[in-house]
């Protein structure tokens, strides 16, 4: 927000909006500009009262995504509608995913991207484990985690940079719970998850979830659709989602480092493997390259085909590394099918052509 008085030139608001959005250099460390800042007047006095998060904030080489007043104001009323008690809400906690321990400046984000936050994640599977952000590139604007927009009227501290963000980003819930925000892309997935009874082994720790969308269902000869949702097909339904659900954590960044390779996946389904081949598009004709912004040591995920099972199915690298508190998700678009249900089915073979 840039505050202009009443008897400012037009060319005046046009040079402090342009510098703005450019993200001024300000003189102070970015605990201190926060609190010189009207915009930010709710989160400093969460930061005044943490030392922990004084602390964090007063690291070199920050980014600091922070909430405005506004951001603020929408999640303390969502809080009252959903909680009968405020203090259950750990705000210390979920600031602690706002910190990123590198210095992220606009020229450096990119789709796709992961940052690595602050806030530990003990359902990933390893110890003291720091959980990603996602960054996706919608109409100009950068959005975390596909809801958070990130404002371009940030600023340099001394020790980092202040990026403001419309809405207060929450850490992400478990795997079928982050997946019910999604009706419209995966209803049809969830549906076979709560079906099979399964709810409980997608909270396992460290999971990638290779989701089919509510279209890969849609692609499926229809009397196997229907025979797998009946309850005589109940048990090879079960074998379908527990061969989508990897019990190895592989983000985007983790397939592309083996470009060209086969990565075998171990699945929930009798130890049964899903297996990945990553090749650049560049090969095929396509635009491809590494890219400057991250230090230069990210490749951009959207330049690589994602191929499962030989072509059995691609990841849709536009929903590819969909964050959840215990893993993460791929969503993709066909329905990989067991070689020991495909003779089960009513077609007996996996159809691929549309219906």
């Amino acid at each position: 927000m840039v505050l202009v008085s009443r008897k400012a030139s037009s060319n005046q608001i046009s040079t402090e909006r342009s510098s703005s959005h450019k993200g001024e250099r300000r003189s102070g460390d970015i605990l201190s500009e926060l609190k010189k800042d009207d915009r930010f007047s709710k989160i400093s006095r969460v930061l005044e009262k943490s030392g922990s998060l004084r602390d964090s904030l007063g690291q070199n080489e920050l980014t600091f995504f922070a909430p405005t007043d506004l951001a603020m104001k929408k999640f303390l009323e969502i809080v009252k509608g959903s909680t009968n008690n405020e203090k259950e809400i750990n705000m210390e906690q979920i600031v602690t995913y706002h910190i990123v321990n590198e210095e992220i400046g606009l020229s450096d984000m990119y789709s796709g991207q992961l940052l690595e936050s602050d806030y530990v994640s003990k359902s990933l599977g390893k110890k003291d484990s720091k959980q990603k952000i996602h960054v996706l590139q919608v109409l100009g604007s950068f959005v975390l985690n596909g809801f958070v927009r990130v404002e371009q009227s940030g600023f340099h501290a001394q020790n980092g940079v202040v990026h403001p963000v419309d809405l207060v980003l929450v850490p992400p819930v478990q795997l079928t719970e982050q997946l019910f925000q999604l009706p419209y892309v995966c209803s049809t997935f969830i549906s076979a998850v709560q079906a099979c009874d399964l709810v409980d082994d997608m909270s396992e720790k460290g999971l990638t979830c290779f989701v089919p969308t509510n279209a890969a269902f849609k692609r499926m000869n229809l009397t196997d659709l229907i025979y797998l949702f009946s309850p005589l097909g109940r048990k090879d339904l079960t074998k379908v989602i527990q061969y989508h659900i990897g019990k190895d954590l592989l983000y985007a960044q983790d397939m592309i480092e083996e470009e060209g390779k086969q990565i075998e996946v171990p699945t929930m389904f009798k130890k049964e493997k899903i297996v990945i081949e990553v090749n650049s598009r560049e090969k095929k004709g396509g635009r491809g390259g590494s890219r400057k912004g991250n230090k230069g040591k990210d490749k951009l995920p959207q330049d690589y085909y994602y191929v499962l099972n030989n072509g059995e199915a691609l990841i849709d690298m536009v929903l590819c590394d969909y964050i959840v508190e215990n893993g993460t998700s791929h969503f993709i678009d066909r329905v990989l099918i067991p070689d020991s249900v495909i003779n089960n089915l009513p077609s007996r073979k996996f159809v691929h052509e549309d219906m």
